[in-house]
């Protein structure tokens, strides 16, 4: 028996099964090797890594489905890094901090305050809290590794201006910017010189209207640029429910904020649809845009 298949076995043990099939430990033995030789200048203690590859392996019925889909391979780095293996950290940095980067940026935090935020971030990614392990050690293998960073990072950058009070990014202007920064037509320009300070209130009172978890949503989607499988990884379903997720999201914010543009411009809601049915129609106001064409990228 390989070392690889030793420590799969080992990993398995964990997830309480007595008979595990031959297949299963030649699968995840593989995914070991692969890791190990991705990253061969880090040497991670084999009981550690066991313990740490098998506390995180799915717990599913179907095991064979859901066992492919685990990323072995940064598993392995996050924990090299949470257990203070020598050049975990210096590999971490040139590889992902980068997707840290780009993810802060997003958010137009100025140079100053975008290299606090990312020496925050390294701080409590790579270093254990009193007697916690560091926050990279939470990283669960469902997803990819980058994808989990660009959330992490722009939570802590909201975060940040929220404290600081520095609104860079509002509310309504991250997916306004989808809707409305569009070239048109003579009469879109005009409906939206007319009418846009008033769609303006309108849909930012719409996003006030909505629930936590919609503008989470939302703002993974469209500032973060994740995928629906990747945003199905943060919330362990299947990309098809993070696709209903959105699309009722998206109804509620269209309907609420035609609402609030007709109270503001005082005319019918026929008089609003109407308005509404020229942005959409000029501005590809579509479930496609507002996806962004998310079934071309899956």
């Amino acid at each position: 028996m390989s070392d690889s298949h030793q420590l799969a076995r080992q990993a398995l043990s964990l997830l309480g099964q007595r008979d595990v099939e031959a297949e299963l430990v030649d699968q995840l033995a593989a995914a070991i090797q692969a890791a190990r030789e991705a990253w061969p200048d880090l040497a991670v203690e084999p009981t550690l890594w066991s313990r740490y590859l098998g506390a995180r392996l799915p717990r599913s019925a179907d095991l064979a489905r859901t066992l492919p889909r685990l990323r072995v391979e940064e598993l392995y780095l996050c924990c090299a890094c949470a257990s203070g293996e020598p050049g975990a950290v210096a590999a971490f940095q040139a590889r992902y901090l980068p997707v840290v980067d780009a993810a802060l940026r997003k958010l137009r935090l100025g140079q100053g305050l975008h290299e606090e935020v990312r020496q925050q971030l390294a701080v409590r990614l790579l270093v254990p809290d009193g007697g916690s392990p560091p926050m990279i050690a939470n990283y669960a293998g469902t997803g990819r590794l980058e994808s989990w960073l660009r959330v992490v990072a722009a939570r802590t950058g909201r975060k940040t201006l929220e404290r600081e009070k520095r609104v860079v990014l509002s509310e309504d202007d991250w997916l306004e910017k989808e809707l409305l920064e569009r070239q048109g037509d003579a009469e879109l320009t005009h409906i939206k010189g007319a009418y846009r300070q008033a769609f303006r209130d309108a849909f930012r009172h719409a996003i006030g209207a909505l629930g936590p978890r919609e503008i989470t949503l939302l703002r993974q989607r469209f500032v973060d640029g994740l995928t629906l499988e990747e945003i199905g990884a943060v919330y362990r379903v299947h990309h098809s429910t993070v696709h209903r997720w959105l699309e009722k999201a998206r109804l509620s914010l269209l309907d609420r904020t035609m609402a609030g543009l007709a109270e503001r411009l005082e005319i019918s809601r026929r008089d609003c649809s109407t308005i509404m049915r020229l942005i959409q129609s000029d501005i590809d106001l579509t479930l496609p845009t507002l996806l962004g064409a998310g079934e071309e990228r899956r």
